[in-house]
């Protein structure tokens, strides 16, 4: 008997395992080789205000925050957030996204 719909459906939808991190301040000299093409990447999509050392610099001293997503061993996704405090609450403002195989 033949597979259903339903079982190629699953079978294609199926992604590899993928762990997502944060990046200590001190660890950024480790990946940021390997981010900053991803940074650079998002940053077409800006308006110009920022430029990738411009955002390492901010990841170095802590004011931004660097997250990446992994498969196995290789960073497939970086992003860069902001913590924002107001008066009543915090957020998390994202600054840039990318990664490989996404269309912008």
């Amino acid at each position: 008997m033949g597979k259903t719909i339903t079982q190629i459906e699953a079978e294609s939808t199926q992604a590899p395992s993928c762990k997502v991190a944060l990046v200590n301040c001190e660890d950024i000299e480790l990946v940021w080789a390997d981010v900053t093409p991803l940074v650079e990447k998002a940053l077409l999509h800006a308006e110009g205000e920022l430029i990738s050392s411009d955002i390492r610099k901010h990841l170095d001293t802590g004011d931004l925050r660097l997250w990446v997503a992994m498969e196995d061993r290789d960073i497939i996704a970086a992003m860069v957030t902001e913590i924002i405090q107001y008066p009543r609450k915090k957020i998390v403002r994202v600054i840039t996204v990318a990664g490989k195989d996404m269309s912008m």
